[in-house]
């Protein structure tokens, strides 16, 4: 054996376990790869269905908070909206209550007025307990209705207390002011009501 065969018998199996060599690092950098492959998506999926079902769980979470949240604001809404108009409803019907004690005791009171004699006490006494009548509920309604319409209903009072004057020093045209102006009475009524 010579010294060339020796060598070429050597590199020969150098060469060839060399490439075994390299053969088993690749197999085992692709062993090594595909492990680390394979626990990274494990990895990976585990943590996707935890960040899921966290995920889901804050959402369950939030909607039910959300849902509380705006059943309250709901309530609270319904609330504010109902105590302004639970307050109108009672102004509406503290003023039809007005409006009607105002026309129970001022229809009749021209009549009162107008046939109240001078001569006669008592009638004249009735003629100044329904005006005073009159008068007390036209300044209890005061909140409740227009200052047009406190004026116009003073308005009233003064034409039947005028005509009541007029008619006894025997002005004829007094009774026709009188009745002007309880029509004049009867048309605010009405406005107030809302029925023109």
């Amino acid at each position: 054996m010579s010294v060339g065969q020796i060598v070429a018998d050597g590199l020969g199996i150098s060469l060839f376990a060399a490439i075994i060599v390299t053969a088993c690092v690749l197999i085992i950098k692709y062993a090594v790869k595909r492990t680390l492959e394979d626990a990274a998506a494990k990895e990976l999926e585990r943590f996707r269905s935890e960040l899921s079902a966290q995920s889901a769980t804050a959402l369950e979470h939030l909607r039910t908070e959300l849902a509380a949240q705006s059943a309250t604001a709901l309530e609270h809404l319904r609330t504010q909206l109902a105590l302004p108009a639970e307050l109108r409803r009672q102004v509406a019907a503290k003023k039809v209550a007005a409006l009607l004690a105002l026309t129970e005791i001022g229809e009749p009171m021209i009549r009162k007025v107008l046939n109240s004699s001078p001569q006669e006490k008592a009638h004249v006494a009735q003629a100044m307990d329904i005006y005073l009548q009159f008068n007390a509920v036209v300044r209890s309604s005061e909140v409740f209705l227009s200052v047009d319409a406190v004026a116009r209903l003073d308005t009233y009072l003064n034409e039947v207390l005028k005509a009541n004057e007029e008619w006894k020093e025997g002005q004829k045209d007094a009774v026709t002011r009188a009745v002007a102006a309880r029509q004049g009475f009867i048309d605010l009524v009405r406005e107030e009501f809302g029925v023109v």
